[in-house]
């Protein structure tokens, strides 16, 4: 993924800049982690490589910062639609790459203190 970016397009307009990404959380560090531990994961998907989930990953960071304040399961379904439309160069169907979208909500929510998706939360 050169510069760390992925072209979505959602709700009719590109986004290749990370604009909508949580603030006070950095992609790259997030980056980081995830390629040494994806395929530890749970959600990982035998025969599937980091530019498959990388897409994933970064689709999750940037759904965050643009539904921050609403929980995973709330916005789930235009997720799943949004996915299709802009997984980039991502093998996953949506089934695959829910997972990863999910974990780093999951992470994201836990960096924040006081942010609606941290594990535990009351939905």
């Amino acid at each position: 993924m050169p510069g760390g970016r992925v072209n979505l397009n959602v709700g009719g307009r590109a986004s290749s800049t990370p604009a909508e990404a949580p603030a006070g959380s950095d992609w790259v560090d997030h980056e980081t982690h995830y390629r040494r531990a994806y395929r530890d994961a749970p959600y990982y998907s035998s025969g599937r490589g980091w530019s498959d989930y990388a897409p994933a990953y970064r689709y999750g960071y940037d759904s965050f910062g643009r539904y921050h304040g609403r929980h995973f399961e709330e916005v789930e379904p235009q997720l799943e639609r949004d996915w299709a439309i802009g997984r980039a160069e991502s093998r996953l169907a949506w089934v695959e790459a829910r997972g990863a979208v999910r974990d780093i909500w999951r992470r994201i929510g836990q960096d924040k203190p006081g942010d609606h998706d941290l594990p535990g939360a009351h939905h």
